[in-house]
């Protein structure tokens, strides 16, 4: 049994593989032993396994493009007969609506004062003013431009005003158009100009 230390080597195995155990004399007894060994092992295993806790997780994402759109309240806005004296047109609300995280700016331009319809030539300077009339969401809505003018004898042709937003948000904003010339000194006619609002990501 002591030869050249077969039985030793297994002996020594299996105490390496079940753990604590005695010592025995002889190959056979600790064969015994180990098997009965063994399966305490497995049984404590399946017990473990029957016991432990599972869990499984699920995703949802979505992607929000960054997007902003403008609703202009009527194409066309006119008036026959427009108060002597005042000029002033009512105010238009438009509605700007935007995703950009950080922001949108909303310019209101016209490129030429009021011209008369059936002669161009003939042109009258033109007024624009803006305000905020409400908003919602997490921008900040402000007026960083707010009146401008044409002036078609010194050369002024264009004029604009703007509204600026940092952070996504929706707003109303109330646009006013004037008729700056004095009624009495314009050739009689039907004059005609046009608001563009270009809105840019900041």
């Amino acid at each position: 049994m002591s030869g050249d230390g077969g039985p030793v080597s297994i002996i020594a195995s299996m105490t390496a593989q079940v753990g604590d155990l005695l010592l025995f004399r002889h190959a056979r007894t600790a064969g015994r032993f180990f098997r009965v060994g063994m399966f305490g092992v497995l049984v404590g295993a399946c017990a473990n396994m029957v016991s432990a806790e599972h869990s499984a997780q699920q995703q949802f994402q979505v992607t929000v493009p960054v997007s902003s759109t403008v609703s202009v309240p009527d194409q066309e806005v006119v008036i026959d007969d427009m108060d002597q004296g005042t000029g002033e047109f009512p105010e238009q609300i438009w509605k700007l609506v935007s995703s950009s995280p950080t922001g949108v700016v909303a310019d209101f331009t016209v490129s030429s004062g009021f011209k008369n319809v059936a002669d161009p030539s003939i042109e009258y300077d033109a007024g624009l003013k803006i305000r905020v009339v409400q908003s919602t969401g997490q921008g900040q809505w402000i007026t960083t431009e707010g009146n401008a003018a044409t002036n078609h004898s010194g050369g002024v042709s264009q004029a604009g005003v703007q509204v600026q937003a940092d952070a996504p948000g929706q707003a109303d904003l109330a646009l006013q158009v004037l008729l700056l010339d004095d009624f009495e000194n314009m050739t009689a006619g039907t004059y005609s100009m046009t608001v563009t609002c270009t809105i840019s990501i900041r």
